[in-house]
């Protein structure tokens, strides 16, 4: 199996940090930024005539592949209306990815929907949702243990299709974005949005105090009427490897009221 990394330089050909490579496992996408055919294949960027639909995304703007793994965004009425899925430098990134190990697991990510929104007084934009699947099994010491990990990715795309990486949201839970993209994308037959958060019996704040909570296995603080979703996928993990392992898991959380303030002089 062959892997690309696309690095940015700076004006003396110094990696630039401040901007994220990419990865990616097919080179399609930014062969016409480098104006070459690097995969051999024969052409230069992607048979865009080879697009097929998503079938999370049926209705309104929709989102078609690439047999590349790359991204476009369908108007779901003229066809020949497509706008790319590119980052900055102006490549396609390949968002598709599907590795099975049998019995041992497997990595899926898949496009799962996009919706136009109303900028309102800022520019109109599309959102693009991406769905992260992971399967991986070890041994316990009596057996073959198998877990599963779904976490999702929101993107903020502009109108020409290019990729606000700033923008960009890591959760575990979907549903406070499904009003958003008008369907349920969890498979519990609801979008409202409604978060049913379970309380964490290790935070014993009261109904008027801060405590933390978790819904589809994403860690929320709770403070009176508002919900906040803790955006570090990590924070709790756990890992075991048979003859040992590894737990992080937040017990309490406590708003931070000393006096202090958010700026200085």
């Amino acid at each position: 199996m062959v892997f690309w990394e696309i690095l940015n330089l700076d004006s003396e050909a110094r990696i630039d940090w401040s901007q994220i490579s990419a990865h990616t496992e097919s080179i399609d996408g930014y062969e016409k930024v480098f104006k070459q055919d690097l995969n051999g294949d024969g052409d230069i960027g992607i048979n865009i005539g080879a697009l097929s639909p998503i079938q999370t995304d049926t209705t309104g703007y929709q989102l078609k592949v690439s047999t590349a793994g790359t991204v476009h965004i369908w108007d779901g009425t003229n066809s020949e209306s497509v706008v790319d899925v590119t980052d900055v430098s102006g490549g396609t990134p390949s968002m598709v990815v599907s590795d099975d190990w049998g019995d041992y697991g497997s990595f899926n990510i898949a496009p799962y929907a996009v919706v136009k929104i109303d900028g309102g007084s800022s520019p109109d934009y599309y959102q693009l949702a991406i769905k992260i699947h992971d399967v991986y099994s070890y041994y316990d010491g009596s057996g073959l243990v198998s877990e599963e990990r779904v976490e999702w990715e929101v993107y903020k795309v502009s109108l020409e299709g290019v990729i606000d990486s700033s923008e960009k949201t890591h959760t575990f839970s979907i549903t406070p974005w499904e009003p958003k993209f008008g369907q349920d994308m969890n498979g519990d037959d609801d979008f409202s949005g409604t978060v049913n958060i379970t309380y964490r019996g290790t935070d014993s704040s009261g109904d008027d105090g801060v405590r933390i909570g978790e819904a589809e296995g994403q860690l929320y603080i709770i403070n009176g009427a508002t919900q906040i979703a803790v955006q570090d996928p990590w924070i709790e993990d756990n890992v075991n490897w048979g003859d040992g392992g590894y737990q992080s898991t937040a017990l309490a959380a406590e708003l931070n009221d000393n006096g202090t303030t958010v700026t200085t002089d």
